[in-house]
């Protein structure tokens, strides 16, 4: 195992690029591992990132100030990007933007730049981008029939027996190709998802009534 040297102090744009890792989904235990840091030290960097960040781009410390330029081919790429997607009802998550931005970031070789929180809330108002739940079926159950069931029929078949010794199982299906069902739209746009994936294996699930004992999954 490497030696993680705590006293090491890491400039600001060390920083930022651990900061970049771990957005585009690098845990922090291989930044820890890659750059001999201590979790703690990951930790605190990730905890801190907008105020590194806005450090960064203020010019703090010497470093040079993120030309608009920059930020302009980034976003004008992203923002084509999620033109695109969006017209193909596709779904697209917060956290899938910023992997993005700095993904084009690379790919100009901008390395000065890194997608901030605060970069990323000024994108959405500047181009109208809301989050919203994509339509689909539902169907309603009765809630007078639940009730009833509930309040008459249930106590009268449980009452000779202790919680512990009650168990409740149901099966229930895991789509596991499917889309999620929240999205970032533009203002105004209608949000369908399309035709949903029916792809799906079917888990029994089972616990007692006290929740001190449950079942292992099993696959039907």
């Amino acid at each position: 195992m490497a030696n993680v040297d705590k006293r090491k102090a890491f400039s600001i744009e060390d920083k930022v690029k651990f900061i970049r890792k771990l957005q585009n989904g690098e845990s922090q235990s291989a930044i820890c591992k890659e750059f001999s840091l201590s979790k703690s030290t990951v930790a605190t960097i990730w905890k801190n990132r907008d105020s590194i960040i806005s450090a960064y781009e203020k010019n703090i410390n010497g470093y040079k100030r993120l030309r608009k330029v920059e930020k302009e081919k980034v976003e004008e790429a992203l923002f084509k990007w999620f033109t695109l997607h969006r017209s193909r009802n596709l779904p697209i998550t917060g956290a899938i933007l910023p992997a993005k931005a700095n993904e084009f970031a690379e790919l100009f070789e901008e390395k000065s730049f890194v997608c901030s929180n605060g970069w990323l809330d000024r994108f959405k108002k500047r181009h109208n981008i809301r989050s919203s739940k994509v339509v689909g079926e539902a169907a309603n159950a009765c809630s007078s029939d639940i009730n009833h069931w509930m309040e008459n029929v249930c106590p009268h078949i449980i009452r000779n027996y202790y919680e512990k010794d009650i168990f409740k199982a149901d099966e229930t299906g895991l789509f596991y190709n499917l889309t999620p069902n929240q999205t970032l739209k533009f203002k105004g746009e209608r949000c369908v998802g399309g035709k949903f994936s029916k792809v799906k294996i079917t888990i029994l699930v089972c616990a007692n009534m006290n929740g001190s004992e449950k079942q292992k999954l099993t696959v039907i």
